[in-house]
């Protein structure tokens, strides 16, 4: 909804992430968090690298632990965000990244 309310389209959520694993879809942008239903956030993370390896992946969690930002980085991240988000911080980040006109393409 953040995304939305500054005019940003195509964008899509994914739940549970095997739907993402099985979709054609490459995007730009990803935002994964680190703790889902199905899969680990990280191994999600690693295998967005390796699918799209010049997209911006964004990392996020609620966990308090030091380890899981570097942790995320390490396997493919480009950054990692505490929740609750920074609103402000976060759509800046993803504007500055932003080279089209649409997040998602077919």
């Amino acid at each position: 909804m953040i995304l939305e309310t500054r005019g940003l389209r195509h964008i899509q959520s994914y739940e549970p992430s095997e739907a993402f694993l099985e979709s054609p879809m490459e995007c730009n942008i990803y935002v994964v968090d680190i703790i889902l239903k199905d899969i680990s956030g990280i191994k999600l993370i690693q295998t967005i690298r390796k699918l799209y390896p010049k997209s911006l992946i964004i990392a996020v969690s609620s966990l308090q632990d030091d380890r899981i930002g570097p942790t995320a980085i390490d396997k493919g991240a480009d950054m990692f965000m505490n929740k609750p988000l920074n609103t402000d911080l976060f759509l800046n980040k993803i504007m500055e990244r932003i080279r089209t006109k649409y997040i998602c393409k077919n």
